[in-house]
């Protein structure tokens, strides 16, 4: 930053009266001096300057195209009512040094407006310059087809919801259907494990929990007047829509119907040889298989079917359980006839 106080007039230079960003009139300073400051960016181009030969003030940025007149008259003074600092007495002539008073170039007085002063009228709306009509996206359509075009839009996201939720929903819409009929029938709901649900991968208390399929869903119901059970696995194999449009809602359902035998040692030991593991996934639908729990004592007929989902399932999501009660029926009387056929006494 310069030093604005220290200035020593060039030969034949004239002397320069100037303001500052501050408001406050400085001692005159020789032209090329005024100008290397602002050239040098520490004042702006529009700083209020007078030098001899000028009627006026006016900007600095004059000092490149108006010549310094001789024997000119003196410097005029700012109006006195907005005086804000006077400069300091100097030992030159009293023309060449009239009093100066704050610039109304950057520093601009604001005055509060008096009770009984006339306010200028608000510009009206109508008043005000309008720019000319751009186009836009909406004029080559009419309000009506617009309004129309938009209700369609949010009709048709509405079905394509509709559709996406009966999707991931049709298997949990299912399952509930399964869980009256059983209910409905004197069975109690006694096991369920349901998509990421925690179960223990064992029959000791000690044995590590594992995640349900996300898909999948396990329940166990009992008879309590006859103590059969029966055990159900539902594996949901459309749950988008993607696949459900093209294949429909498709599951895998496995179904065991359970009782106590008297000699469950002993078959218990039998079945193991046949199966290696627990309630296996048959590779073929309806094919009857036995199996053994061994923490319970029950030994299971069970089969595996292909369900389709959206036949006991409408688009309202609402559940036939008539036909549904129907179809379980089968299965569990089935499962029955084979395994009194098979342990029978």
């Amino acid at each position: 930053m310069p030093d604005f106080s220290d200035s020593t007039p060039g030969n034949n230079e004239p002397l320069i009266h100037w303001v500052d960003t501050a408001g406050v009139p400085q001692a005159p300073v020789p032209r090329t001096t005024l100008l290397g400051w602002i050239d040098a960016g520490h004042l702006p181009v529009d700083t209020p300057a007078w030098w001899e030969g000028l009627d006026g003030w006016t900007t600095a940025a004059q000092l490149r195209v108006s010549p310094a007149l001789q024997d000119a008259p003196a410097m005029p003074p700012l109006p006195t009512d907005n005086a804000a600092t006077e400069v300091a007495p100097t030992d030159q002539p009293a023309a060449s040094t009239p009093q100066l008073s704050e610039p109304q170039v950057n520093t601009p007085q604001v005055t509060e407006p008096q009770a009984d002063a006339p306010q200028p009228d608000a510009p009206q709306v109508a008043d005000l310059p309008v720019a000319a009509a751009s186009p836009e996206i909406t004029d080559a359509f009419d309000d009506q087809e617009l309004d129309d075009a938009f209700m369609d839009l949010v009709s048709r996201s509405s079905d394509l919801y509709k559709e996406s939720e009966r999707a991931t929903s049709m298997d949990e819409v299912f399952l509930g259907g399964v869980i009256a009929a059983f209910g409905a029938n004197g069975f109690l709901l006694i096991d369920i494990f349901t998509g990421g649900s925690l179960r223990s991968s064992g029959s000791a208390s000690a044995a590590p929990q594992v995640s349900t399929p996300i898909n999948r869903h396990e329940l166990r119901f009992e008879h309590p007047p006859s103590g059969a059970r029966v055990a159900l696995i539902v594996d949901h194999l459309t749950p988008d829509v993607g696949s459900a449009k093209v294949l429909g809602q498709r599951a895998r359902l496995q179904l065991g119907y359970g009782e106590r035998i008297p000699n469950f040692g002993q078959v218990g030991r039998a079945l193991r040889q046949e199966m290696a593991s627990t309630f296996v996934v048959s590779p073929e639908p309806g094919r009857v298989t036995f199996d053994a729990d061994l923490s319970s004592g029950f030994v299971y007929c069970q089969t595996d079917l292909l369900w389709e989902l959206d036949r006991y399932v409408d688009d309202s999501m609402d559940v036939d359980a008539e036909l549904l009660h129907k179809h379980l029926a089968a299965i569990v009387h089935t499962m029955r006839k084979f395994l009194r056929l098979r342990f029978a006494g």
